[in-house]
Formats: structure tokens, C-alpha cells, sequence
């Protein structure tokens, strides 16, 4: 039995249309994929380090209040900064994430962290497509990562992003803008303290240096 043509193009679409349900499916397995404990991830800490993270952070807000005349650099170490955050629940720029993991590289800055798929479709125009999808899909945890080369100019913290991941799926990072739309650029462009007049990223921690009031 002939099909000709019509049957030839049939089959190919047929085949076609596999691959991409195929695709997706594995696509979607590898974005969905969330640490089964993702306080594992986070680099290593003591209780210790997170107090004096806190005393630090507490140090910022007591110079930006014009209380203390200290000018020398606050140096706040990866270890601290998570120590911090592992006794927090975050919400980084109205983005929650829980748990938020911070690594700090010579001149950037890597965030890791979880939160849902309803989260990060708040933005337009997803906040009206988000009633298509499937009851109860919109609270499936999503992990993502971002890396990115941190500057400080004219007060405000710039963080160019290089890196960017959903899962275990990495994915080009002007996508990131493109899903998480004004949350995006609120989490990676934002107005330091008055005091701060620069923001140093070494490798493992970040020296915060401010200025005479």
C-alpha cells in the first residue's frame, strides 16, 4: 500500500510532534527537579558565624543611623552571610525564598534558592495565563540558581547576570528578566544604604566599605 506525499508528510509531522512531547516532558522533568535536602547545599557554617553575621549587618544599619563613628570596612564572610540566612525565612527583593543560599566568588555573586512556580509567574503576562494550568501545579517547588559579576556605582548595587538555572536545567540569562519580569531587575539592580560607598565581592566574602556622615 502506497500513501504517497500526504503519507510521507503524515508521518513526519507524527514524528515531529513525539520529539517535542518527548522534549518537553524531559525538559520539564529536569526544571521540576528540586534537592531532596536543600540545606545540604548550603556551604559550611557555624552557629557562631551566623551571630556575627548579625552583629555586622547590625553594625550597617547603626552607621547608616549616624550612631557610630567606626569608619573601618565591614567585612562579612560566605560563612556568616549564610549562618545568617539559615536562621531566616527570605524575602529577597519580594522574591521568597526559603531556604536562600549565598556564595560570594572573586567579583561576583551566586544566589540559590527555592520558592514556587505560582512566585515566579507573577509578573505580565503570565499572571493572566496562570488559571490554565493544572489545579495545584502553581504550588510545585521550583529551585533556582543564579550567578552573576556584582559592581557598585552611584550608590547602587549592579549584578549582570551570567548564570542562570531552573532545576537542573540551565537556561540563557536574559530569559530570566523574561519570566520573573520587574522581580528580576529589582533583584539584581538595587539603591545601597547612604553609608555604603562601595561593596567589594572577594572570594568568600564581601567588604562593605562607608563613608564619614
Amino acid at each position: 500500500m502506497k500513501f504517497g506525499c500526504f503519507g510521507c508528510l503524515t508521518i513526519l509531522f507524527l514524528v515531529l510532534v513525539a520529539f517535542i512531547f518527548i522534549g518537553g516532558f524531559i525538559f520539564l522533568g529536569y526544571v521540576f527537579d528540586y534537592p531532596e535536602n536543600p540545606e545540604k547545599l548550603r556551604p559550611a557554617y557555624s552557629l557562631e558565624d551566623g551571630v556575627r553575621g548579625q552583629q555586622k549587618l547590625a553594625e550597617l544599619l547603626v552607621r547608616e543611623a549616624g550612631l557610630s563613628t567606626r569608619r573601618d570596612p565591614i567585612v562579612i564572610t560566605q560563612r556568616e552571610v549564610n549562618g545568617f540566612l539559615a536562621r531566616h525565612l527570605q524575602e529577597s527583593r519580594g522574591i521568597p525564598f526559603s531556604p536562600l543560599i549565598l556564595r560570594f566568588g572573586r567579583g561576583n555573586v551566586a544566589l540559590e534558592g527555592g520558592t514556587t512556580l505560582a512566585t515566579l509567574l507573577r509578573s505580565f503576562p503570565w499572571r493572566y495565563l496562570v488559571t490554565l494550568f493544572p489545579s495545584g501545579s502553581l504550588e510545585r517547588k521550583v529551585w533556582v540558581s543564579l550567578r552573576g559579576t556584582a559592581r557598585t556605582a552611584a550608590g547602587r548595587m549592579e549584578i549582570e547576570l551570567t548564570d542562570f538555572g531552573l532545576g537542573k536545567q540551565s537556561l540563557p540569562p536574559f530569559l530570566f528578566r523574561w519570566v520573573i519580569g520587574s522581580q528580576g531587575e529589582e533583584l539584581l539592580s538595587f539603591r545601597l544604604p547612604k553609608s555604603v560607598e562601595r561593596i567589594e565581592i572577594e572570594e568568600g566574602r564581601a567588604v562593605i566599605t562607608t563613608r564619614s556622615r
